[in-house]
């Protein structure tokens, strides 16, 4: 055949060659539109995450003073400081069951008010009949149990001169209230709420203070780069919240103009940054902004990595790369499930045994590189056994599924829950230098108890008689837990989550429901 010179080849080879080129550029071009499309998108979720977070913290403010504010009890001639002492005891119900809300307060015109504040190991309270410079201080623990009590001096601000107060009687609608400098010097944030009789008269004003620990946890689980920080401000740009990278700067603007800051104060400039990212937040009747700077994130870097290791693939041979491609898109959701099955636990979601390691070595990893504190958790809920005799398996099950739930909505994105078997939970936690972690514990500790408890309300669903269940409070879950924790070094995951699962063991040998951390002799 003639015709096949060696030229014709040669034209056929460079145009086969050419066409490969071509199939290269385009390809290499897709994949880097796509994997930055791909880091934004990152973003745009961890926004979509964070900010409700910080809605759902909000509404439940919003919420509280509106709830108590229709339950409220106009004083009579028997209003008292033993009626004032009841309401701090309504007011633990709420508290107790909403991570979301620092402290709750009920003040009247003629001076008489009661507070209930949240504290590392339980609650405070303080009660004035009238406008005496005295009042009835008390400490409980988590259960409300009281620890102390008496009367002592009342050297705070009279809450009829915070600015919620003034803004309370104003409005009768639930409204939040700051950013604005509280009493303590600390940056505030309160929703509050009057209640007025039929003529207007104001018969007194509810409010509620934010957990600005719940808004910087929001804020620090965005993976925005370790370089980077976000706020959370009003719509003029002063500033609620932060990221704990901030902390000093805003501590130092704070100190210098007594004020709450604003964007250019704490070193950020929405108008002129081009790497900032800002989200709308829209809580009861306010808007609310998330300004974030990201400064060499992850994700970015991942991009120019990726246009490297993906130019060089596609130049091998595109016909390899588009085969690979087919074969991906084939397998690529029977493997996922497969993965998931064999990475999770069936009936809570969390992730199993096998996977604990390898998702904890991620969480000691960062710990490594960034410092902090790691906590490892093993938990252990307190009657379970008797529960699933009692009440079956099912009954067992709703209990596990409720904990769980309650579990992974409360640790942040970059750590770990786990079901190891049974009715035990081991969780690890990156945080910082300066959280107590005893205190986290007893958080997540009360958490799942609660979650527990709230589960029991289908128990009595599958009992055969009315007096069974009438008893279900008899078969209530408690939940104990050994922790474990290493401040620096490397990490051996499985020495540590022993050192914890021992401090459980020796801890539940003394007593249940209590927080045991290594090392010390008695539960915290």
């Amino acid at each position: 055949m003639s015709f096949l010179t060696p030229r014709l080849l040669l034209t056929v080879a460079v145009v086969l060659m050419g066409v490969q080129l071509l199939i290269i550029v385009i390809a290499w071009g897709m994949a880097v539109r796509d994997l930055s499309s791909t880091a934004r998108e990152q973003m745009d979720r961890s926004g979509s995450l964070v900010t409700e977070r910080v809605v759902e913290t909000g509404e439940a403010a919003l919420t509280a003073v509106e709830i108590a504010a229709s339950q409220f009890a106009p004083p009579d001639e028997d209003f008292d400081a033993e009626v004032l002492t009841r309401v701090v005891g309504e007011a633990f119900l709420y508290l107790s069951s909403v991570a979301h809300v620092e402290a709750s307060y009920i003040a009247y015109p003629d001076g008489s008010f009661a507070t209930l504040q949240r504290t590392d190991t339980g609650f405070r309270s303080m009660v004035r009949h009238g406008d005496g410079g005295e009042v009835l201080a008390a400490s409980y623990t988590d259960r409300f149990e009281v620890t102390a009590s008496g009367i002592v001096p009342f050297r705070q601000t009279d809450p009829r001169d915070r600015a919620w107060f003034a803004q309370g009687c104003a409005s009768a609608e639930a409204l939040l209230v700051g950013p604005y400098v509280g009493a303590d010097g600390d940056v505030a944030v309160t929703a509050t709420q009057g209640v007025c009789d039929e003529d207007g008269t104001v018969q007194a004003v509810i409010a509620v203070d934010l957990s600005t620990s719940a808004l910087t946890a929001a804020l620090d689980a965005i993976p925005y780069g370790e370089t980077s920080r976000a706020v959370i401000t009003d719509v003029d740009g002063n500033v609620a919240a932060w990221t704990s990278n901030l902390d000093a700067q805003v501590t130092a603007a704070v100190d210098q103009e007594g004020d709450v800051p604003t964007l250019a104060q704490v070193g950020m400039d929405r108008e002129a940054d081009e790497d900032a990212v800002v989200w709308d937040i829209a809580i009861g009747d306010g808007d609310w902004l998330v300004h974030a700077e990201m400064a060499d994130t992850a994700a970015m870097r991942d991009v120019s990595t990726y246009q490297s290791t993906v130019f060089w693939a596609l130049g091998a041979t595109a016909i390899v790369t588009v085969a690979l491609v087919v074969v991906a898109l084939v397998v690529r959701h029977p493997m996922a499930r497969l993965e998931k099955a064999a990475s999770t636990d069936p009936l809570t979601g969390l992730a199993n045994r096998a996977s604990l390691l390898l998702q904890g070595r991620e969480v000691a990893r960062a710990f490594e590189r960034n410092g902090g504190t790691l906590v490892a958790c093993v938990m252990d809920l307190d009657g379970f056994k008797a529960l699933n005799d009692r009440w079956g398996h099912a009954a067992g099950d709703d209990t596990l599924v409720a904990v769980a739930d309650a579990m992974r909505e409360w640790i942040r994105v970059d750590e770990v829950a786990s079901r190891t078997g049974g009715d035990e939970f081991v969780v690890l936690l990156h945080r910082r230098d300066r959280d107590d972690p005893v205190a986290v514990a007893g958080e997540l500790r009360s958490l799942a108890a609660a979650a527990a408890t709230a589960a029991m309300p289908r128990v009595p669903a599958v009992a055969s008689t009315r007096a069974e269940a009438s008893d279900a409070d008899e078969w209530r879950v408690g939940v104990t837990i050994g922790v474990a924790v290493q401040v620096t070094g490397r990490v051996d995951l499985t020495e540590l989550i022993g050192t914890a699962d021992a401090a459980l063991v020796d801890g539940k040998s003394r007593a249940k429901g209590e927080v045991y951390l290594a090392g010390s002799p008695t539960g915290e």
